[in-house]
């Protein structure tokens, strides 16, 4: 049965039919059904004509095809229920209007066009529910009002949606996927953007949830496009993200409960405050990682990239996370840029890249577990470097690195806590420059060929609890820096950092020549320690001012003293007073010729002491 009218036509009453018909109007005339519809089937001719169906009841038994191009109006009010059994395909209308629930039975349902551009507008709140059939908005979609789309086939968003007027929500089940081809999704509400089934990005993606409207994925994303989430509410991650990149941006915050995974350049940047409510690993292969703001949440976190993670917040300040990692698994290891002041753990802290750029005072605590620190590369450094800064670690069960960490202070202190040992292992260094301080209440052990180093004035202040100090296989070295009689840096202050340790050291002088000159007598000598100045010039001068040079005591056991040049002194310029194993070789030690006065002074038990290839002036004593 076919409908003609060249003109208006509206049906006011109920209108019924077993069989299929055909609605046909002239060029401009519009077609109403304003009652109730019960039809076998319906479809439109083509021509530019509007058509409505507005009764609180619709039914139509086959599919429906609106071919006309007019309008089409499917549902004035939110409570208007509309059954498409068969299906329903309106992409032909310039424009369709859609209000209360439209259903099909395991049917498609089309709406709208891309090309040529066909629109969909949400006049009232509005359901699409397909069953097992897919459910397709092809072209764009707006209008302030709520959509909800319960398809277990595939939900796709072909053009953009709420570009012109933000919808006040949109909500997928969780059958099915939804298909984000549209490029941007745009709503106005706080209950906003909710995904219930698995999203797949078909474009370059940007959801936008205006008012502080939420945005929640409860399962998986994937897609080899980029989705970034605009929203000053909550954007919520449940299910695992494999995408190209990802990006919230500064306001709101974001809830992170699965695993994210991006295989770009641009890699992952929370610029808002993120949560963890979920164990959750981040990779991004050698894209950047970036938190902007603070990370709490009581679960793991691992960030691994070859790239560069930055921590620009404060980590576990809130509620300290459960343990963070970076870079398992990666051999070749990536930066962690640390700017936040914090972070904050109740497990351990396993840093297997290397940090950098530490812009204000940092911690790095662990409530109740290690802190490990080191690249996985072998020789590759751990810098923690905070520019005039202070940088503290501390941790209950130990510090340990497997390559070198370096606290580069230039003006305040490093400090290393913790109510356990410190140790380094493999061949792991820890250096600590400038003010550097390194206070355990445990001990610090190094393991195979790992040295500490405190160059600069750096020092190390163990010991403090009773029978507990430093050990090292190797030599712990002390660089000289600057040829000042004092202070950081100086000879007089590598000495007396030695003597606090009590475990053998080296001197490193890192000018050629090193002139000294002291006005006072330098700290005796009561660790084993090698001063060694060969070839580089080093002399040590005391104007006629001071009448002792270097004084080995009977603790320095095993001390070297080589090519230095000792000048000036009234008394001895060299001291052995009962130190064992000691060499003395290839000096030059002038004193002034007062009374008594001699280049070296040997006195005590000096087994294993030896005296080879020096130049003294005013002979020996001993």
């Amino acid at each position: 049965k076919t409908f003609r009218t060249t003109g208006d036509k509206t049906y006011a009453g109920t209108a019924s039919s077993t069989g299929t018909i055909t609605v046909q109007a002239g060029s401009g005339a519009s077609v109403k059904f304003l009652g109730n519809v019960s039809l076998g089937g319906l479809t439109t001719a083509a021509a530019k004509y509007d058509v409505e169906l507005t009764g609180t009841s619709v039914a139509v038994t086959s599919a429906v095809t609106f071919n006309n191009t007019g309008s089409v109006t499917l549902g004035n009010d939110a409570t208007d229920d509309l059954l498409f059994a068969g299906g329903v395909t309106s992409s032909a209308p310039s424009t369709t209007s859609v209000a209360g629930t439209i259903r099909t039975t395991n049917a498609n349902a089309t709406f709208g066009n891309a090309s040529p551009a066909r629109s969909v507008v949400l006049t009232r709140d509005a359901t699409v529910s397909t069953g097992s059939g897919s459910a397709t908005f092809a072209g764009t979609v707006n209008g302030a009002r709520r959509l909800v789309v319960n398809a277990a086939g595939d939900t796709t968003f072909s053009s953009a949606v709420g570009g012109d007027t933000p919808l006040a929500h949109l909500e997928t089940d969780a059958a099915g996927r939804t298909l984000l081809n549209g490029g941007a999704i745009t709503t106005a509400s706080p209950t906003s953007q909710v995904y219930n089934d698995d999203v797949v990005l078909g474009e370059t993606t940007t959801l936008t949830a205006n008012g502080g409207g939420a945005v929640t994925f409860a399962k998986t994303i994937t897609g080899g496009r980029s989705l970034t989430v605009k929203t000053s509410g909550t954007t919520t991650f449940n299910g695992a993200v494999s995408i190209l990149s990802l990006a919230t941006d500064a306001n709101g915050t974001t809830r992170l409960g699965a695993n994210v995974t991006t295989s770009a350049a641009a890699g992952q940047v929370y610029d808002d405050a993120v949560i963890l409510t979920a164990e959750a690993t981040l990779a991004a292969g050698s894209g950047a990682i970036t938190f902007a703001k603070t990370v709490d949440g009581g679960f793991p976190l691992a960030v691994n990239t070859t790239g560069t993670s930055t921590f620009g917040g404060k980590v576990g300040d809130g509620t300290p996370l459960a343990s963070l990692t970076t870079d398992s698994g990666i051999t070749t290891g990536g930066t962690s840029i640390v700017t936040g002041g914090l972070i904050r753990t109740s497990g351990q802290q396993a840093w297997r890249d290397n940090v950098v750029s530490l812009a204000t005072d940092a911690t790095f605590r662990s409530e109740n577990g290690a802190i490990t620190a080191g690249a996985i590369t072998p020789g590759a450094a751990t810098t923690f470097s905070s520019s005039g800064k202070s940088a503290s670690f501390s941790a209950a069960t130990g510090i340990g690195v497997a390559n070198p960490i370096r606290l580069a202070q230039t003006e305040v202190t490093a400090t290393i806590t913790g109510t356990g040992d410190i140790f380094l292992v493999g061949v792991g260094d820890l250096v600590i420059t400038s003010a550097g301080l390194l206070s355990p209440s445990g001990q610090i052990s190094l393991g195979a060929s790992g040295d500490i180093r405190v160059p600069s004035g750096g020092r190390i202040a163990a010991g403090s609890v009773p029978g507990q100090g430093v050990s090292a296989t190797q030599p712990i070295r002390w660089s000289v820096v600057g040829t000042a009689d004092s202070g950081p840096g100086s000879l007089r202050q590598v000495i007396a950092n030695a003597n606090t340790t009590g475990v053998a050291g080296v001197v490193v002088f890192s000018g050629s020549p090193d002139v000294f000159t002291v006005g006072r007598r330098l700290p005796v000598i009561a660790s084993p320690l090698t001063i060694d100045g060969t070839n580089r010039g080093v002399v040590i001068n005391a104007n006629r001012q001071v009448d002792a040079g270097l004084i080995l005591q009977a603790a320095a056991t095993g001390s070297v003293v080589r090519g230095i040049t000792l000048q000036n002194f009234t008394g001895f310029g060299i001291t052995l007073d009962g130190v064992r194993n000691a060499t003395i070789e290839r000096n030059t030690v002038t004193s002034i010729n007062t009374v008594g006065s001699m280049g070296l002074l040997a006195q005590g038990d000096l087994a294993g002491t030896k005296v080879l290839g020096n130049t003294f002036s005013g002979g020996l004593r001993g």
